[in-house]
């Protein structure tokens, strides 16, 4: 199956922009969004227990050596916000993966 896609909420000083849905987490075939290098995720944990999301680094190293994704542990009732991601090691789509239910994320960008 596919990743699941996360909107992607465009902020700018001339607009008001009201909390937009939030999108749920895909635990099993992932997320993404699409990244312009100035975007950042808030996840909201209400899985009743820990998960951890990962961010994925497509880029690799020395030609074949993988870099470890970016991880973030979220406690219960954790609601919180990271980023930005560049471009040139995050790629134009940041993954997102979650260890479990109950995650969901709103992802905002500036430019």
């Amino acid at each position: 199956m596919a990743r699941a896609s996360i909107v992607l909420t465009r902020l700018t000083r001339v607009s008001f922009t009201p909390n937009p849905t939030p999108s749920t987490l895909d635990n099993v075939n992932g997320s993404f969004v699409l990244n312009d290098g100035a975007t950042f995720l808030e996840f909201t944990n209400s899985s009743g227990a820990t998960r951890t999301v990962s961010v994925e680094v497509p880029e690799q190293v020395d030609q074949n050596l993988p870099v470890t994704s970016r991880t973030y542990t979220l406690s219960n009732g954790q609601v919180g916000k990271t980023g930005n991601f560049p471009r040139e090691r995050y790629g134009s789509q940041l993954l997102v993966d979650v260890s479990g239910t109950g995650v969901t994320c709103v992802a905002y960008t500036i430019r």
